[in-house]
Formats: C-alpha cells, structure tokens, sequence
C-alpha cells in the first residue's frame, strides 16, 4: 500500500503545486477534525445520546472517507512515464542515505517537535478541562465538560486554521 502522503509527486512535479496540494488537505483535514469534535457534543445538546451522536459522525466521515478514496482511485492513474528502466533501491542503504541530508535531518526534527507538541496538548488537554477547569462548576445547565472540551479544541482549531497561510508564504 502506498502511504496516503506519497499521493502529491503522482500528481505534480512542480513544488509549488504540490505546495498547494499539501496546504489544501492540510485546511480540509483540520476542517475535519472541527466537525468531528463539535458535532458529537451538538448532537446530544439536540437530545441524541452520547452513542446514537457518536454512532451517526463515524458513520457519516466513514462514509466521506470511502467516497473520497474511491474518487481518488478512480480518477488518479498511477504514472508510467520514468518508472520502465528503475530498479528496486535496498531499503536499509537509502534510508540511512535520508539521514545524510541536511535538509531532510532539519525538516524530520522540526516535524518531531511539532508532534510532540501537538499530541502533547491533545492528550492533556481532556485532563486539563475536566480537573483544573472544571466547567461543570460554573453553575450554567448546558456547559458539560465534553461541550467545553469541545469548545476549546473549536478555539485551538480555529487558530491552527488563521495561522496556516503564514506557514505557506
């Protein structure tokens, strides 16, 4: 199987479209992500269970998923131009070859310190919600702490979308 990332040079050769390609599922996915973590805690506000409202939002991004990768197999042929002559290339050698790149050793730790930022307050910020700021104390009747986690990863989103064109340009 090829990693879903590896899909851009298939399409483009040019950098700047790939670029672009890159920035466009980037905006898409975050975009995702929003709606998936808003629309759980929105649909049990409108008297859904918590199951029936989790139930209906993988259903519904199963379903996108599936029509989109179908799209995408179905309208994206693979090239054949530049492949006849290529032979197999040893995995072990060209992987430590990467690591001889200075570019690629400065984009992988940049990369890394981004993951681990980002999965950091991921996984902390639940805890955070539910034990430091506890909404549930602040006396108003919708205000769960699902709704205000929620929320806050809404504002966290949000932001993620307003700063990403400063990392194009």
């Amino acid at each position: 199987a090829v990693p879903y990332n590896a899909l851009a040079p298939e399409l483009s050769d040019n950098s700047q479209e790939r670029e672009n390609i890159y920035f466009t599922t980037n905006v898409f996915g975050m975009l995702g992500t929003m709606i998936g973590a808003i629309s759980p805690p929105a649909l049990e506000t409108a008297g859904l269970s918590k199951e029936l409202s989790f139930m209906i939002v993988g259903l519904f991004f199963g379903l996108y998923f599936v029509v989109t990768i179908l799209n995408i197999a179905r309208n994206i042929g693979e090239r054949s131009e530049g492949y006849e002559d290529t032979k197999g290339v040893p995995l072990v050698p060209s992987t430590l070859r990467s690591f001889s790149n200075q570019g690629f050793r400065i984009l992988l730790m940049s990369w890394f310190i981004d993951a681990i930022g980002v999965y950091s307050l991921s996984s902390v910020l639940p805890f955070f919600v539910q034990y430091y700021l506890q909404p549930v104390k602040a006396g108003i009747s919708w205000l769960t702490n699902e709704i205000f986690l929620g929320m806050a990863l809404m504002a966290l989103f949000i932001a993620a979308l307003v700063g990403m064109p400063f990392w194009k340009w």
